[in-house]
Order: structure tokens, then sequence, then C-alpha cells
């Protein structure tokens, strides 16, 4: 378990003494693979914050807002160019959640790994987004054509053979073949993120976990030509990542555009 202190990185600490290359917002226009499934949440599934973040502020219903439900979504994501070079992802948005003090509501990322450390250091720092480290191991796929990869397995990195996600990805026979232009701006609801200050650890510029202290809005931006697709086998065990209640169809983008920037 990693222990936390209340002060971010940059309170009294020299600048080369961070060993990560500051990558501040927006990051524009990154090449991606992005696949997402959606569904409903009745409630915060266990499993939807990391332990750092869940004994802090952030996981507080009565400092960073109640939880209100609605529409949940697990997005995959392989960068294949950022700022910080390629990085693999899974983040977990179980829903809307209030924002004190004006009680609007808007989505918020709870869980969320990447296996690059400079992606865990610049998205805690710039955008409160509470990105922890994990092993991806992407499986190409017999039919690249039509489904880039038959399977995933995501897993911790001091328990890399026991991985808490491992999927099976299919094409549907027909409707697979179908392409559709996706883009975030045809979504008639209120997706922009309200991150609230996540915690550091005392570790941090060994783990990367710098933590914050002010609110944050940030918008993503995701475009490119989707595809539906089957999604079957252990999606989280309740610890490591949430266990929900997804439909089994998802829709993947091969050549996604994702831009994420602060509002």
């Amino acid at each position: 378990m990693t222990e936390s202190t209340n002060e971010p990185a940059g309170g009294g600490t020299q600048i080369d003494d961070i060993p990560f290359e500051d990558k501040p917002s927006p990051w524009l226009n990154m090449k991606a693979q992005y696949f997402c499934g959606v569904g409903w949440a009745r409630g915060l599934p266990t499993g939807s914050y990391a332990d750092l973040e869940a004994q802090s502020s952030f996981a507080d219903p009565d400092v960073s807002g109640q939880f209100k439900g609605g529409a949940c979504m697990v997005m995959i994501v392989r960068y294949l160019d950022t700022p910080v070079g390629p990085y693999d992802e899974i983040l977990w948005v179980p829903g809307w959640f209030e924002v004190p003090p004006k009680k609007a509501s808007n989505p918020r990322v709870t869980r969320i790994y990447v296996s690059r450390k400079e992606s865990i250091y610049n998205g805690r720092k710039n955008w409160n987004i509470p990105k922890h480290l994990a092993n991806f191991k992407f499986t190409p796929s017999e039919t690249p054509s039509t489904m880039p990869y038959s399977s995933v397995e995501i897993s911790l990195p001091s328990n890399p053979d026991q991985p808490f996600v491992a999927l099976q990805f299919s094409p549907l026979t027909l409707v697979s073949k179908l392409s559709f232009p996706v883009h975030t701006s045809y979504v008639p609801v209120n997706l922009l993120l309200a991150m609230a200050p996540i915690p550091e650890s005392e570790s941090w510029r060994e783990d990367a976990l710098v933590g914050t202290k002010e609110w944050c809005h940030a918008r993503v931006d995701i475009s490119g030509w989707g595809r539906m697709m089957r999604v079957e086998g252990k999606l989280g065990d309740g610890e490591s990542f949430p266990e929900p209640s997804m439909s089994s169809y998802w829709v993947y983008i091969n050549d996604a555009k994702l831009s994420c920037m602060s509002i």
C-alpha cells in the first residue's frame, strides 16, 4: 500500500530533482487504436479506486461530490503517438458525480492504468487523472483488416502472471465490416471531465504518482471511423479494477485521433 502526502510536486522541489519531463496540456491529435464499452451504473462498484486515491479526499463524496450514476464506460487505448511516446491505457468512468459547490454533474475517471510512467506523471499533473502503472499484452488478430487484435491481457507489475483483465475480441460477421463516423461532438450530453485534486505518494519520484491541489476540468475529443465488435472474458476482478456490467458489443476505431485539453 502506498502512503500519501498532501504536498504536490513542486512545493519546495527543485526542477532538476524531478525525473520526469513536463509535457503540459493540451495534447492534440494523438494517433491511437481505441476500444470502448458502455453500460449503466446502478451504484459505484468495488475496485473503482486505487488504494492511494481511496484513502484520500478524491474518493470522499462529502469533499469531491456524490456519485450520481448514469452511463458507465470502459476505454482501452493503444496510443501510437503522444507527447510522451507510445503507451497503452485502460480507464474506468463509473458515471456522473456532483461537482461542489455548484452541484453540477460531470463524468469522472476514477480508475486508470497506463504502461509508461511519463504518462502517469503528466496525466496526474495536467488533469488530475489518477493514473497507475500496469502491463499490457495485445495479441494480434489473424485478420488484421477486420480486427487488429484477438485479445488483451492487463496485469499489475507486482503480479504479471495473473491478469485482472483478460478479454477476447471477435468481429461481428457482417456488422464489423461496416464503418461509421465517430466524434465526441455528436454526443448530446456533457462529456466534460471534472476531476478533483489527487493525492501524492511519498515515492512519487520513483512511481510518478504525483499529487495536485486544485480541481481540473478537461475535455477529451475522439474522432475516427468506428466499427462494432464482440468482447468476452474477464473485465476486472473487483479489486485491481471493477467488474462492471457491460454490453458485450463494443466500438473500436483503428485509426482514431484523440486530444485532451484543460478547460
